[in-house]
């Protein structure tokens, strides 16, 4: 099940299961609770008018379900209106880039010192009708 309405707790959760110092603002926490208990989260950070940054961290792998990508894609670009999503991920991280391209990102490019202000990330690009959990609704 999907937590709404706790951005605050999801987002630090989130920032300490990734070892973040900063805490974002502007930001939206999704959590997904499983048997009473928040055991993954998605933070998604409003970058502009039309573009979400999200960060995701998760203690296991059975919150990565595709239900609850469907309705973290339904908010971002449903109710938020985002144009698309941007995600900055260290290159080493292999586990993160694989989610990434099955979601449906694309690598776009580097930002130099982009992560911490010391180690490089690459750029993942996504756009609606390039997400594989998200429907484009025929009247939109």
């Amino acid at each position: 099940m999907l937590v709404f309405g706790q951005d605050r707790m999801i987002c630090d959760y989130v920032a300490a299961g990734l070892g973040l110092k900063e805490r974002w603002t502007n930001c939206f926490g999704i959590g997904v609770d499983i048997e009473g208990t928040i055991r993954a989260g998605v933070v998604i950070e409003l970058l502009t008018s039309f573009d979400a940054a999200m960060t995701i961290f998760s203690e296991t792998p059975r919150a990565a379900s595709r239900d609850a990508f469907r309705q973290v894609f339904r908010f971002v670009f449903d109710d938020l209106k985002m144009k698309r999503v941007t995600m900055e991920i260290h290159p080493k991280n292999k586990r993160s880039r694989k989610l990434a391209e099955w979601l449906g990102a694309r690598l776009e490019g580097k930002k130099r010192r982009g992560l911490d202000g010391r180690r490089n990330a690459l750029i993942y690009g996504l756009l609606p009708e390039e997400c594989r959990f998200y429907e484009i609704s025929k009247t939109a």
